[in-house]
């Protein structure tokens, strides 16, 4: 039996703090929160697919903070935040990310530009049949399927994402990515698809990776003993399974 190989993915945006409360993944852990932000996504001269939605898309970032951070966060101070992400539907079907940050700050000097804001780094395989882009003046796209480690769960969490190509000149020549391939995507959250409620990205960047070998459980193990017998001689070996 094999097993789904897990990635990283991970986010870089900057916004403005809505809420901060204590992370409901931790019980009895007062100086782990959950600050939660409706991400702003801003649409592009030049890049339109009548199937992405530009809506702000609910972030919810889990972080550490002693009690005198906590106070640097609150409700309408701008921050920047890298770090692991997945995405989900909630409970009422709105398309959720969940990020588990790595560095977290309100202010620093060197940062990514405005216009690459949000931006992630995507690890996965391309799932079959995944380019559904007929009409030849929307932007190709292609899905990519991923399994990230979510430490609130201590188990994987899937996700997909859909990858736009834009038709520009860098990319008019490039393949869209077969079934089967494994790649790595970088790209700006564009939004998310009206028909799937994915998160929507314009591929800044992509790069094939080599197919990792097969994770396979160990068959069953034998143990051999020897017994004695009165029909063969003094003792014989015996095989069995565990």
């Amino acid at each position: 039996m094999s097993r789904q190989p897990t990635f990283t993915s991970i986010i870089h945006l900057r916004d403005f703090v809505d809420a901060i409360t204590d992370d409901p993944t931790r019980e009895n852990a007062p100086n782990y929160v959950e600050i939660q932000t409706d991400l702003n996504i801003f649409e592009e001269d030049g890049f339109h697919d009548p199937n992405i939605a530009t809506d702000p898309i609910r972030t919810r970032i889990h972080t550490y903070l002693t009690q005198e951070q906590r106070e640097l966060y609150l409700p309408g101070a701008f921050f920047y935040a890298d770090g692991r992400f997945f995405t989900a539907l909630s409970m009422n079907g709105t398309l959720e990310i969940s990020t588990q940050t790595l560095s977290l700050m309100r202010q620093y000097d060197q940062h990514l530009p405005e216009q690459w804001c949000p931006m992630v780094t995507v690890i996965g395989f391309v799932p079959p049949c995944t380019d559904n882009s007929l009409d030849p003046s929307e932007p190709r796209h292609f899905t990519i399927e991923t399994s990230v480690y979510d430490a609130s769960k201590a188990a994987p969490a899937h996700f997909s994402v859909v990858c736009f190509l834009e038709g520009t000149k860098r990319w008019r020549k490039v393949k869209t990515p077969a079934s089967g391939a494994l790649l790595t995507v970088t790209a700006k959250i564009a939004g998310r698809t009206r028909d799937t409620n994915l998160l929507a990205l314009r591929v800044l960047d992509l790069a094939y990776l080599p197919r990792p070998a097969p994770l396979v459980w160990p068959g069953p193990i034998y143990i051999y003993s020897f017994e004695e017998t009165t029909h063969i001689g003094p003792c014989q070996r015996s095989c069995k399974p565990v």
